[in-house]
Protein backbone atom coordinates (compact mmCIF):
# COMPACT_ATOMS: atom_id res chain seq x y z
CA UNK A 1 0.00 0.00 0.00
CA UNK A 2 3.00 2.10 0.60
CA UNK A 3 2.50 3.45 -3.72
CA UNK A 4 -0.70 3.74 -3.80
CA UNK A 5 -2.36 6.82 -5.13
CA UNK A 6 -5.35 8.38 -5.74
CA UNK A 7 -6.05 10.43 -8.36
CA UNK A 8 -8.81 13.13 -8.78
CA UNK A 9 -10.27 14.19 -11.91
CA UNK A 10 -12.06 13.69 -15.28
CA UNK A 11 -11.97 11.35 -17.83
CA UNK A 12 -14.26 12.64 -20.99
CA UNK A 13 -15.54 10.93 -24.06
CA UNK A 14 -12.80 12.08 -26.76
CA UNK A 15 -13.51 12.78 -30.84
CA UNK A 16 -10.69 12.76 -32.59
CA UNK A 17 -9.08 12.15 -36.42
CA UNK A 18 -12.24 14.06 -37.86
CA UNK A 19 -12.90 13.07 -42.02
CA UNK A 20 -15.39 13.94 -44.41
CA UNK A 21 -17.56 10.91 -44.83
CA UNK A 22 -19.24 9.49 -48.07
CA UNK A 23 -22.49 11.59 -46.84
CA UNK A 24 -21.83 15.21 -47.52
CA UNK A 25 -23.84 15.94 -44.26
CA UNK A 26 -21.65 13.56 -41.75
CA UNK A 27 -18.43 13.16 -40.79
CA UNK A 28 -16.08 9.84 -39.56
CA UNK A 29 -14.80 10.05 -35.99
CA UNK A 30 -12.38 8.13 -33.35
CA UNK A 31 -14.38 7.97 -30.32
CA UNK A 32 -12.07 6.76 -27.52
CA UNK A 33 -11.33 8.66 -23.95
CA UNK A 34 -9.00 10.55 -22.51
CA UNK A 35 -8.30 13.54 -20.20
CA UNK A 36 -5.18 14.10 -17.99
CA UNK A 37 -5.88 12.79 -15.13
CA UNK A 38 -7.11 9.78 -16.09
CA UNK A 39 -3.91 9.55 -18.61
CA UNK A 40 -1.42 9.78 -16.00
CA UNK A 41 -3.88 7.33 -13.86
CA UNK A 42 -3.31 4.22 -16.67
CA UNK A 43 0.14 5.17 -17.36
CA UNK A 44 0.96 4.61 -13.59
CA UNK A 45 -0.99 1.29 -13.39
CA UNK A 46 0.80 0.18 -16.44
CA UNK A 47 3.97 0.97 -14.27
CA UNK A 48 3.04 -1.17 -11.79
CA UNK A 49 1.83 1.38 -8.90
CA UNK A 50 -1.61 0.65 -7.13
CA UNK A 51 -3.95 3.77 -8.67
CA UNK A 52 -7.48 4.78 -7.78
CA UNK A 53 -9.13 6.91 -9.76
CA UNK A 54 -11.88 9.33 -8.14
CA UNK A 55 -14.12 10.96 -9.85
CA UNK A 56 -18.16 11.02 -11.13
CA UNK A 57 -20.02 10.08 -14.79
CA UNK A 58 -23.24 9.22 -15.66
CA UNK A 59 -25.51 5.84 -15.28
CA UNK A 60 -25.52 5.55 -19.32
CA UNK A 61 -23.90 2.55 -21.34
CA UNK A 62 -20.85 5.47 -22.10
CA UNK A 63 -19.87 5.50 -18.46
CA UNK A 64 -20.70 1.98 -18.28
CA UNK A 65 -17.85 1.46 -21.07
CA UNK A 66 -15.67 4.02 -19.74
CA UNK A 67 -15.66 2.27 -16.22
CA UNK A 68 -15.13 -1.13 -17.78
CA UNK A 69 -11.67 0.28 -19.92
CA UNK A 70 -10.62 1.67 -16.70
CA UNK A 71 -10.56 -1.81 -15.24
CA UNK A 72 -9.44 -3.45 -17.77
CA UNK A 73 -6.13 -1.33 -17.18
CA UNK A 74 -6.11 -2.27 -13.43
CA UNK A 75 -7.39 1.03 -11.97
CA UNK A 76 -9.52 0.77 -9.33
CA UNK A 77 -13.13 2.12 -9.89
CA UNK A 78 -14.48 2.14 -6.23
CA UNK A 79 -15.15 5.72 -5.77
CA UNK A 80 -16.12 6.46 -9.24
CA UNK A 81 -19.50 8.02 -8.44
CA UNK A 82 -22.46 7.14 -10.55
CA UNK A 83 -25.03 10.27 -11.20
CA UNK A 84 -28.19 9.30 -12.30
CA UNK A 85 -29.52 10.81 -15.71
CA UNK A 86 -26.25 12.14 -16.08
CA UNK A 87 -23.71 11.53 -19.50
CA UNK A 88 -19.71 12.04 -19.35
CA UNK A 89 -17.95 15.11 -21.09
CA UNK A 90 -16.98 15.22 -24.33
CA UNK A 91 -13.97 17.44 -26.08
CA UNK A 92 -12.57 17.28 -29.37
CA UNK A 93 -8.57 17.48 -30.10
CA UNK A 94 -7.56 18.83 -33.35
CA UNK A 95 -3.98 18.87 -34.41
CA UNK A 96 -1.79 21.28 -36.75
CA UNK A 97 1.26 19.91 -38.43
CA UNK A 98 3.78 19.87 -36.21
CA UNK A 99 1.50 17.38 -34.27
CA UNK A 100 1.05 20.28 -31.51
CA UNK A 101 -3.12 20.64 -29.83
CA UNK A 102 -6.08 22.39 -29.46
CA UNK A 103 -8.95 21.43 -27.37
CA UNK A 104 -12.81 22.23 -27.48
CA UNK A 105 -14.75 21.19 -24.37
CA UNK A 106 -18.25 19.87 -24.50
CA UNK A 107 -18.42 19.16 -20.75
CA UNK A 108 -20.43 22.13 -18.41
CA UNK A 109 -22.89 20.33 -16.11
CA UNK A 110 -20.79 16.90 -16.39
CA UNK A 111 -20.84 14.45 -13.70
CA UNK A 112 -17.36 14.97 -12.70
CA UNK A 113 -17.68 18.85 -12.00
CA UNK A 114 -20.25 17.87 -9.75
CA UNK A 115 -18.37 15.45 -7.68
CA UNK A 116 -17.90 17.83 -4.33
CA UNK A 117 -21.44 19.86 -4.56
CA UNK A 118 -23.34 17.87 -2.16
CA UNK A 119 -21.40 18.58 1.62
CA UNK A 120 -22.48 14.94 2.50
CA UNK A 121 -21.10 13.33 -0.41
CA UNK A 122 -17.87 15.66 -0.40
CA UNK A 123 -17.56 14.47 3.32
CA UNK A 124 -17.33 10.68 2.37
CA UNK A 125 -15.15 11.18 -0.52
CA UNK A 126 -12.66 13.06 1.49
CA UNK A 127 -12.98 10.50 4.56
CA UNK A 128 -11.79 7.55 1.29
CA UNK A 129 -8.85 9.70 0.24
CA UNK A 130 -7.36 10.34 3.98
CA UNK A 131 -6.47 6.43 4.01
CA UNK A 132 -4.40 6.97 0.56
CA UNK A 133 -0.48 8.26 1.19
CA UNK A 134 -0.46 10.08 -2.03
CA UNK A 135 -2.75 12.17 -3.62
CA UNK A 136 -2.61 13.65 -7.27
CA UNK A 137 -4.73 16.22 -9.05
CA UNK A 138 -4.20 18.55 -11.93
CA UNK A 139 -5.20 22.14 -12.50
CA UNK A 140 -7.49 20.91 -14.69
CA UNK A 141 -9.03 19.06 -11.63
CA UNK A 142 -9.99 22.62 -10.03
CA UNK A 143 -10.84 23.98 -13.21
CA UNK A 144 -13.65 21.53 -12.60
CA UNK A 145 -15.33 22.60 -9.17
CA UNK A 146 -18.15 25.61 -8.64
CA UNK A 147 -16.73 28.41 -5.75
CA UNK A 148 -17.94 26.20 -2.70
CA UNK A 149 -17.31 23.11 -4.27
CA UNK A 150 -13.81 24.33 -4.92
CA UNK A 151 -12.88 25.74 -1.51
CA UNK A 152 -14.07 22.87 0.43
CA UNK A 153 -11.74 20.44 -1.70
CA UNK A 154 -9.08 23.00 -1.03
CA UNK A 155 -9.69 23.09 2.51
CA UNK A 156 -9.43 18.94 2.29
CA UNK A 157 -6.38 19.18 0.86
CA UNK A 158 -4.67 21.34 3.22
CA UNK A 159 -6.10 19.21 5.92
CA UNK A 160 -4.43 15.57 4.14
CA UNK A 161 -1.04 17.48 3.85
CA UNK A 162 -1.17 18.65 7.05
CA UNK A 163 -1.73 14.63 8.03
CA UNK A 164 1.09 13.64 6.42
CA UNK A 165 -0.25 13.03 2.81
CA UNK A 166 1.73 13.67 -0.43
CA UNK A 167 0.10 15.68 -3.17
CA UNK A 168 1.43 15.14 -6.61
CA UNK A 169 0.74 18.37 -8.42
CA UNK A 170 0.51 19.43 -12.34
CA UNK A 171 -0.92 22.92 -12.93
CA UNK A 172 -2.08 22.06 -16.29
CA UNK A 173 -3.25 25.20 -17.27
CA UNK A 174 -6.10 25.53 -19.79
CA UNK A 175 -7.26 28.98 -20.57
CA UNK A 176 -10.26 28.12 -21.70
CA UNK A 177 -11.45 26.90 -18.39
CA UNK A 178 -10.68 29.55 -16.26
CA UNK A 179 -12.33 33.17 -16.05
CA UNK A 180 -8.73 34.48 -16.27
CA UNK A 181 -5.07 33.44 -15.45
CA UNK A 182 -5.36 35.32 -11.67
CA UNK A 183 -8.19 32.80 -10.58
CA UNK A 184 -6.23 30.14 -12.23
CA UNK A 185 -3.30 31.58 -9.93
CA UNK A 186 -5.13 31.72 -6.90
CA UNK A 187 -6.18 28.66 -6.70
CA UNK A 188 -3.10 26.75 -8.07
CA UNK A 189 -1.12 28.84 -5.16
CA UNK A 190 -3.61 27.20 -2.33
CA UNK A 191 -2.29 23.79 -4.13
CA UNK A 192 1.33 24.71 -4.24
CA UNK A 193 1.16 25.62 -0.62
CA UNK A 194 0.79 21.96 0.43
CA UNK A 195 2.33 20.58 -2.59
CA UNK A 196 5.31 17.51 -1.93
CA UNK A 197 5.99 17.26 -5.83
CA UNK A 198 5.14 19.73 -8.52
CA UNK A 199 4.98 18.48 -11.99
CA UNK A 200 4.47 22.26 -14.16
CA UNK A 201 5.13 22.68 -17.82
CA UNK A 202 6.68 25.86 -18.46
CA UNK A 203 4.81 27.73 -21.03
CA UNK A 204 1.96 27.05 -18.70
CA UNK A 205 4.04 28.77 -15.99
CA UNK A 206 4.19 31.46 -18.20
CA UNK A 207 0.83 32.26 -19.07
CA UNK A 208 -0.61 31.65 -15.34
CA UNK A 209 2.69 33.75 -13.43
CA UNK A 210 4.23 35.52 -16.75
CA UNK A 211 7.48 34.14 -15.44
CA UNK A 212 9.66 32.80 -18.56
CA UNK A 213 12.92 31.79 -16.80
CA UNK A 214 12.54 27.99 -15.53
CA UNK A 215 14.96 28.61 -12.67
CA UNK A 216 12.64 31.55 -11.63
CA UNK A 217 9.75 29.91 -12.21
CA UNK A 218 10.94 27.17 -9.90
CA UNK A 219 12.16 29.34 -7.36
CA UNK A 220 8.30 31.36 -7.12
CA UNK A 221 7.36 27.61 -6.54
CA UNK A 222 9.47 27.22 -3.91
CA UNK A 223 8.82 30.48 -2.07
CA UNK A 224 4.95 28.67 -2.14
CA UNK A 225 5.66 25.79 -0.34
CA UNK A 226 6.08 23.48 -3.22
CA UNK A 227 9.48 20.56 -1.66
CA UNK A 228 9.89 19.27 -5.24
CA UNK A 229 9.55 20.32 -8.58
CA UNK A 230 10.13 18.63 -12.19
CA UNK A 231 9.69 21.33 -14.87
CA UNK A 232 8.66 20.14 -17.89
CA UNK A 233 10.04 21.98 -21.52
CA UNK A 234 9.04 19.96 -24.07
CA UNK A 235 11.98 19.20 -26.87
CA UNK A 236 14.53 21.41 -23.97
CA UNK A 237 13.84 18.47 -21.40
CA UNK A 238 13.09 19.23 -18.14
CA UNK A 239 14.67 20.42 -14.69
CA UNK A 240 14.41 19.14 -11.33
CA UNK A 241 15.08 20.52 -8.05
CA UNK A 242 14.92 19.03 -4.73
CA UNK A 243 16.17 20.87 -1.23
CA UNK A 244 19.23 22.68 -3.18
CA UNK A 245 19.77 20.71 -5.80
CA UNK A 246 19.00 21.62 -9.45
CA UNK A 247 19.68 19.37 -12.57
CA UNK A 248 18.57 19.78 -16.32
CA UNK A 249 17.90 16.52 -18.05
CA UNK A 250 17.55 15.98 -21.37
CA UNK A 251 15.23 14.79 -23.56
CA UNK A 252 15.90 12.14 -26.50
CA UNK A 253 15.17 13.39 -30.29
CA UNK A 254 12.51 11.47 -32.06
CA UNK A 255 9.81 12.19 -34.63
CA UNK A 256 6.85 13.95 -33.03
CA UNK A 257 3.43 12.77 -34.45
CA UNK A 258 1.27 13.99 -31.31
CA UNK A 259 1.73 15.51 -28.48
CA UNK A 260 -1.23 14.10 -27.02
CA UNK A 261 -0.50 12.82 -23.36
CA UNK A 262 3.08 14.26 -23.92
CA UNK A 263 2.98 15.82 -20.03
CA UNK A 264 0.41 13.19 -18.56
CA UNK A 265 2.71 10.48 -19.62
CA UNK A 266 5.96 11.97 -18.20
CA UNK A 267 4.07 12.46 -14.58
CA UNK A 268 3.25 8.75 -14.58
CA UNK A 269 7.20 8.09 -15.44
CA UNK A 270 8.33 10.41 -12.53
CA UNK A 271 6.18 9.58 -10.16
CA UNK A 272 5.96 6.05 -10.40
CA UNK A 273 10.05 6.13 -10.17
CA UNK A 274 9.46 8.20 -6.77
CA UNK A 275 7.41 5.91 -5.44
CA UNK A 276 9.73 3.32 -6.03
CA UNK A 277 12.39 4.98 -4.54
CA UNK A 278 14.29 6.78 -7.57
CA UNK A 279 16.41 10.04 -7.30
CA UNK A 280 14.11 12.98 -8.47
CA UNK A 281 16.84 13.43 -11.66
CA UNK A 282 16.41 9.41 -12.26
CA UNK A 283 12.81 9.67 -11.55
CA UNK A 284 13.19 12.64 -14.81
CA UNK A 285 14.30 10.69 -17.22
CA UNK A 286 11.72 7.74 -16.85
CA UNK A 287 9.09 10.48 -17.56
CA UNK A 288 11.31 11.77 -20.68
CA UNK A 289 11.92 8.22 -21.89
CA UNK A 290 7.83 7.34 -21.29
CA UNK A 291 6.74 10.56 -22.84
CA UNK A 292 8.90 10.21 -26.24
CA UNK A 293 7.37 6.51 -26.91
CA UNK A 294 4.10 8.39 -26.37
CA UNK A 295 4.20 11.29 -28.86
CA UNK A 296 5.14 9.26 -31.76
CA UNK A 297 1.58 7.56 -31.60
CA UNK A 298 -1.37 9.16 -32.04
CA UNK A 299 -3.72 9.22 -29.28
CA UNK A 300 -3.31 9.67 -25.51
CA UNK A 301 -3.12 6.03 -24.92
CA UNK A 302 -0.48 4.14 -26.19
CA UNK A 303 -1.35 0.15 -27.23
CA UNK A 304 0.65 -1.66 -24.02
CA UNK A 305 2.62 -3.36 -25.89
CA UNK A 306 4.43 -0.32 -27.25
CA UNK A 307 5.35 0.42 -23.57
CA UNK A 308 9.42 1.11 -23.16
CA UNK A 309 9.85 -0.66 -19.73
Amino acid sequence: MKSAIAVVGECMLQLGELQQADDPNALNAKLSYGGDTLNTALYLSRLGVQVDYVTAVGDDSMSDWLINCWQQEGIGCEHVERFAGGVPGLYLIELDAQGERTFKYWRKGSPASRLFDEPARAERLYAHLSGYPNLYLSGITLALYKTEALASFLKFLREYAQGGGKVFFDGNYRASLWSSPSAALEAFKAVYSVTEVALPTLDDEIQVTGINDPELAIAQLKKWGVKEVALKMGEKGSIVSHGSCLQRIPTHSINIVDTTSAGDSFNAGYISARLGGKTPAESADQGNRLAAVVIQHRGAVIAANLMPF
